[in-house]
């Protein structure tokens, strides 16, 4: 979604962190479920769902990608990210 990458993580909350890596600004990062965190594939940097930096691989990826604050529609048709 634009600059925004969406997660449905762990426990069905969804997450929202920027779409492109601190370090080089790759637009490598996705989210794993089963460590319930989001990689850079260019770099190997890990990021915890709140933005923060879990491995910063080689010395990349060394500040946090911005989190924002998510809220579905009791609906659950509509998404708001708000930062």
């Amino acid at each position: 979604v634009g600059d925004v990458l969406v997660a449905n993580a762990r426990g069905n909350k969804l997450v929202a962190i920027q779409r492109l890596c601190t370090h080089a600004g790759q637009d490598a990062v996705s989210y794993r479920l089963a460590t319930d965190d989001f990689l850079c594939s260019a770099h190997g940097s890990v990021f915890a769902t709140d933005g923060s930096v879990r491995v910063a691989a080689g010395g990349s990826g060394q500040a946090a990608m911005r989190a924002y604050k998510t809220s579905l529609s009791t609906d659950g048709n509509s998404l708001r990210v708000t930062a």
